[in-house]
């Protein structure tokens, strides 16, 4: 259930808090370590903050279902496809999940579902997720409302991390990957979030390690994009947790 007794993301995002990432090919839970999670309205929700979106009906738009604890970057609510659907999860048993969705129709707008506050720092994301989109983008350090971002994307077997300012966007880091992880399999992303760096990591692959991301990318929540014309990038379950 969404409270639970598991993006952030940027959870996305513990070495105390989390175990080490797990190979979703072995039919076993993903235990976050997390007992409790604290849910406030945005942008002052509190880490730690996780969801597995059992609590929402097949069918519902999650933004309007969860108002609280999501919202979009640079985009209207109402326009924004991202709905909680059945799928078969990680484990093999049917479960709910977040499909972010591009529409079909392109309008060359972005559909980026986000969760966090402004001022989120010194974090740990674990996402678990699956997509055929290639490329695919998450994006964290998401301050200032959206304005100013670390914007990851995933394609062609290497990793790119930007710098975006209003919209305006600088290569800072390339790394060649084994693969791109666009495969439609589950796979578990985990990022760390800190002052002026960001590891991240899908598999236990190094897609990030960056470092002097400077002050203006210091806090912030975490999110995903869904990219080309009818692509969906599937949320199974996702945590956020401050690091110790």
């Amino acid at each position: 259930m969404k409270r639970l007794g598991l993006l952030g993301l940027l959870a996305l995002v513990l070495a105390a808090c989390f175990p080490n990432p797990v190979d979703v090919a072995v039919d076993r839970a993903i235990d976050t370590g997390i007992e409790q999670a604290v849910f406030k309205v945005l942008p002052q929700n509190d880490l730690p903050f996780q969801d597995d979106f059992e609590g929402y009906p097949v069918g519902s738009m999650l933004l309007r279902a969860a108002p609280h604890d999501y919202r979009v970057w640079d985009e209207g609510e109402a326009k924004t496809p991202v709905y909680v659907v059945e799928t078969t999860g990680p484990e093999g048993r049917v479960e709910h999940a977040a499909a972010v969705e591009y529409p079909e129709v392109d309008e060359g707008r972005r559909h980026a579902l986000t969760t966090g506050a402004d001022g989120w720092t010194d974090y740990r994301v674990e996402m678990v997720f699956k997509t055929r989109d290639n490329p695919w983008w998450a994006y964290t350090h998401i301050g200032t409302h959206g304005r100013r971002a670390l914007v990851l994307k995933v394609h062609s077997r290497a990793a790119y991390l930007y710098k975006e300012v209003a919209g305006e966007r600088s290569l800072v880091a390339r790394r060649d990957l084994s693969q791109t992880y666009n495969d439609g399999d589950w796979h578990v992303l985990t990022a760390e979030v800190r002052p002026g760096a960001l590891t991240l990591r899908v598999d236990g692959e190094v897609l990030v390690d960056y470092q002097d991301a400077g002050p203006a990318f210091y806090g912030g929540g975490f999110g995903v994009q869904a990219n080309w014309r009818g692509s969906r990038f599937v949320i199974s379950r996702w945590a956020f947790a401050p690091l110790p």
